[in-house]
């Protein structure tokens, strides 16, 4: 691979993808300090060290796909990133006060949003199976201790 002149690099993708492969390194090094334990019984600091791992590949893939493109000119949008940054702090707002599922249909809705033009039929399907994986999973099978609906 062949890598471009700096003035035609991709600066804003190569600096996107550091700072993923960065964070996934300060999770495995933060992960590291508490005990690993196994897969059969994960300890505290299994799942920050297989996530961080995950984001140094993916931030790996992303940086050689941003040092092989040429430079491009990219457009703000704030639609996407408001439409993608509100359910997180709904989640954490309406979460513990109207359960789990209510709030999973309502944040798949809201990040619905951020496409323009948003497609109803495909956020509902997602929506609402999104809402039942996230009931079987982390309610049923993890026994997280948030309430699947309000009452």
């Amino acid at each position: 691979m062949r890598i471009p002149p700096l003035r035609t690099l991709n600066l804003p993708e190569i600096t996107a993808a550091a700072v993923v492969l960065l964070f996934g390194l300060f999770m495995v090094g933060v992960g590291l300090t508490y005990p690993f334990g196994s897969i059969q019984r994960m300890g505290p600091g299994f799942f920050p060290v297989v996530l961080g791992v995950a984001l140094c590949g993916l931030g790996a893939v992303l940086l050689v796909q941003a040092l092989a493109a040429s430079r491009a000119t990219i457009p703000f949008a704030p639609r996407p990133i408001l439409f993608m940054a509100l359910p997180v702090l709904l989640f954490a707002l309406l979460a513990p006060r109207i359960g789990l599922v209510p709030t999973t249909l309502l944040l798949v809705m809201v990040s619905a949003r951020a496409e323009r033009p948003a497609h109803l039929r495909s956020a509902v399907i997602t929506a609402v199976a999104m809402a039942i994986l996230g009931d079987q999973l982390f309610i049923r099978a993890l026994g997280v201790s948030l309430p699947a609906f309000w009452w």
